[in-house]
């Protein structure tokens, strides 16, 4: 009966915003039943961009099954069940759900950004620490702290384990590793050696010998082994928008700045791991940072990694959220003063300018008129190149050229106002592969925001529980 009913479901790393921060589906519940449900207390989720809390009243484990993976031009990605359900937005400019098996490249999905939800001051659990011959005890952090954040991001970025004994964190600017050895006494008490990496003339390492620092590292802040399988730790996704911006400025370690570029300058992070460049996003998403992920082919290493670019207007908004150790990084954030802007992911989809472009074909006032009254050349730049429009650009171009004959155009218009919070991203990759999924049910609204996008929730819960 369950299976029957329990039908839209997504892999485990999806990440839900929730009342306590960004917080991975398949950390919800401990349930691993295969086919089988569990109570879900305290979680709200919000249901679009009206920023309402909904309870999330039940959580859904199916089990392994066969899934749909879908990818947006700047790298959202979302991956489910065939017949689970996202938002997209149809030609009439109405907003629908749609299975991921009926979806087709080149649909649009909104992309709900600009939230600014977040967690709370995190508690750390303490943990029993091991008697290791002389090794000293450490002093165990009772809070998650700024400080504690930006030394977390700078482990994540550039740091890894030497065996089961110690932390290493390697960096070219010995005088940076000074600062993060008087860190680590301030926060653990323990304190590491600082020498000249063997492996090249340039490069020193921090080494801090403790396994119980090790211990704490992998079991509290869940900092993984391996460059491939490190992740945003769950204890930085569930918190403060403080100890998030910390935690960006240490990952932002291995960031890189470019000036003069064709974008105007960016700032870029490639790395190792694809689930934190994805998580990345939906991070900045949040903060109303657009960003884009590609992949990058290594020949050296015959492998792909994954890099995610800021670049325009949202680089200002990352320059105000972070501070980078690097002088010279730093130097080069806080002289932006002008960026070329790349606003054609904030644009509404191609076919919203091909209506404007029928309705000023079908005006008798013309684009030199509009020009003149507006002072607005985006329009008819736009217009004659395809290219996809802002929503106050439509708006405008609509109430001077009219709404088409008969006013055909009135009622698009009018859902796209009332969609206006949304970032539209077509999707550009659709692939089948397979994974872990789960689901939640959301009585009230039967929708959660995930990724980034909406998705339908696990419907019929409470007949098949009555069952």
């Amino acid at each position: 009966m369950l299976k029957a009913q329990l039908q839209y479901l997504l892999r485990k790393d999806s990440l839900v915003l929730t009342n306590k921060g960004l917080r991975r589906i398949g950390d919800l519940s401990d349930n691993r039943e295969e086919d089988s449900f569990s109570e879900l207390l305290g979680v709200k989720v919000i249901s679009g961009i009206d920023n309402e809390w909904k309870c999330a009243m039940d959580f859904y484990y199916g089990g392994k099954k066969r899934t749909m993976r879908i990818v947006t031009k700047n790298g959202f990605t979302v991956e489910g069940t065939p017949n689970h359900k996202i938002k997209v937005m149809s030609n009439d400019g109405s907003i629908s759900f749609k299975r991921l098996d009926k979806l087709q490249v080149d649909d649009y999905c909104p992309i709900v950004f600009d939230t600014q939800l977040f967690g709370n001051i995190i508690k750390l659990p303490s943990t029993e620490q091991s008697n290791y011959g002389n090794s000293k005890v450490l002093r165990i952090p009772e809070v998650l702290t700024e400080r504690l954040s930006n030394l977390l991001g700078i482990i994540v970025a550039g740091g890894n384990y030497g065996g089961n004994d110690s932390v290493v964190v390697t960096h070219s600017d010995k005088k940076i590793l000074f600062e993060l050895n008087s860190v680590f006494q301030k926060e653990f008490n323990v304190s590491g050696s600082i020498v000249l990496d063997p492996r090249t003339d340039s490069v020193h390492k921090l080494t801090i010998n403790s396994r119980n620092l090790v211990k704490w590292m992998q079991n509290i802040a869940d900092i993984r082994r391996g460059a491939a399988n490190k992740v945003i730790p769950s204890i930085i996704l569930n918190s403060t928008k403080e100890n998030i911006a910390a935690f960006l400025s240490g990952l932002f370690f291995d960031g890189y700045l470019v000036q003069n570029s064709y974008q105007g300058t960016k700032f870029g992070i490639c790395l190792d791991s694809e689930s934190i460049i994805r998580d990345l996003q939906i991070l900045f998403a949040n903060l109303c940072i657009i960003s884009n992920i590609v992949r990058k082919y290594n020949s050296e290493y015959d492998k792909y990694y994954h890099e995610i670019l800021v670049y325009g207007d949202s680089l200002f908004k990352l320059k105000d959220l972070i501070v980078l150790r690097e002088d010279y990084k730093q130097i080069i954030l806080t002289n932006i003063n002008t960026v070329k802007s790349n606003n054609d992911h904030l644009g509404l989809p191609e076919f919203v300018t091909e209506y404007v472009s029928e309705a000023v074909q079908e005006s008798d006032k013309s684009m030199n008129s509009f020009i003149d009254k507006t002072g607005n050349y985006r329009v008819r730049t736009n217009v004659y190149r395809g290219d996809r429009m802002k929503l106050d650009d439509v708006l405008a171009a609509f109430e001077y050229f009219g709404y088409g004959k008969n006013n055909r155009f009135v009622d698009i218009v009018e859902r796209l106002k009332s969609n206006r919070c949304y970032l539209f991203q077509k999707i550009v990759e659709i692939k089948e592969s397979e994974a872990e999924v789960f689901d939640i049910y959301v009585p009230d609204g039967n929708a959660f925001v995930a990724n980034g996008l909406i998705n339908h929730n696990t419907v019929n819960l409470t007949d098949c529980v009555q069952t």
